[in-house]
């Protein structure tokens, strides 16, 4: 994903929660009764680039994006029920130790991935035809690890792009520890019921948006629409800009204990 600088530590007190419920009735992922976790499906996958399709929902990735990790351990198996809506995601085994820039970002795939579209959302739609993007995600972290738990959502001129040039790359920064988005603090906005530090930037051929909760939580209910309308903006974009997919997971630096999702959802709509 993206370059970064090192930051300072970004304290918070994260919450540890088990799985969610299904869609509410207008379609919003709401909150459920906590229950067993969610089942393993398939064999775990250890390659650089590996991918596990959950079959008209997601896919999970294991992405090592940068070259200088290549050969760095980490494994990631989906955690999915075959149907359900909601999926989770387990990073482990792990051992990471990058000093300047993040080494992988395994997560679970909503959409377009540098060219093809994955799970339920086949097909890139214009944000002015998008009345919402409802999304819930709880998650938990070791405590010794350097990381971020962001969304990253591709935004683009194009409906369907080869690759990430030309791009807006909009991370929402959930929790971080010991990290700092790419380019510089330009503003603070409320949005969702909490306080975002908004960070841009150039990162490699396409612009960097950065949404950073200054209060992280592990714990998430969230419309992401506003992002999308806020990275355009501050990106000179305009709105007939295609939202390509959503993606959730782990920006890792240091890692050597399991990173969990123990339940995720996320619709555009």
């Amino acid at each position: 994903m993206q370059t970064r600088l090192e930051g300072f530590n970004h304290a918070f007190l994260l919450s540890l929660a088990l799985v969610l419920g299904g869609c509410g009735d207008d379609g919003t992922p709401a909150k459920a009764p906590r229950s067993n976790s969610l089942p393993q499906f398939q064999e775990p996958s250890c390659d650089r680039w590996g991918e596990i399709e959950l079959s008209g929902q997601y896919m999970v990735q294991n992405d090592i994006w940068n070259d200088e990790a290549a050969t760095v351990q980490q494994c990631v198996t989906a955690l999915w029920n075959g149907s359900s809506s909601i999926a989770g995601m387990l990073v482990d085994p792990v051992d990471i130790d990058m000093p300047d820039t993040p080494a992988s970002y395994p997560s679970i795939v909503y959409g377009w991935q540098w060219g093809p579209f994955h799970g339920a959302y086949t097909e890139a739609r214009r944000v002015d035809d998008i009345r919402r993007v409802p999304t819930t995600w709880r998650f938990s972290v070791p405590a010794d690890a350097r990381y971020n738990a962001s969304y990253v959502l591709w935004l683009h001129p194009m409906p369907s792009p080869p690759d990430g040039t030309g791009t807006i790359e909009l991370m929402i920064w959930v929790a971080d520890r010991d990290a700092t988005p790419i380019g510089e603090l330009v503003d603070s906005v409320e949005l969702e019921g909490a306080t975002w530090e908004v960070w841009t930037g150039p990162n490699v051929g396409r612009s960097a948006v950065t949404y950073r909760r200054t209060a992280g939580t592990a714990d998430l209910t969230l419309d992401l629409l506003g992002f999308v309308q806020g990275a355009l903006v501050l990106a000179e974009a305009t709105p007939d800009w295609y939202l390509l997919g959503v993606q959730a997971g782990f920006e890792l630096w240091r890692a050597t204990d399991r990173y969990t999702t123990e339940s995720y959802e996320v619709r555009i709509e």
